[in-house]
């Protein structure tokens, strides 16, 4: 995977919990990382950049699933169109 697809990756995974964020009343989201029976990396990797920029908070529920919630930062940057570089 290319640095670009990375960050792509990255910020459709913030505009799915903004997304999930208004939807749900601000609940935290379940993101299942596996895939095929393997763990998804790259989507474990955009999981912690995320939280290391403290756009979401996000801790480890088990083997396969991360709990996740977008933080201000991470509206905010949604909200007026930002990137991630």
């Amino acid at each position: 995977m290319t640095p670009e697809q990375r960050n792509q990756k990255r910020l459709e995974l913030l505009k799915d919990l903004y997304d999930h964020h208004f939807q749900d009343g601000g609940r935290t989201a379940q993101i299942n990382i596996e895939k095929d029976g393997k763990i998804d990396n790259e989507l474990v990797t955009a999981i912690l950049y995320l939280n290391d920029k403290n756009l979401i908070d996000s801790k480890i529920m088990h083997r396969t699933a991360y709990q996740a919630k977008i933080t201000a930062y991470g509206i905010d940057l949604i909200e007026q169109g930002g990137s991630l570089r």
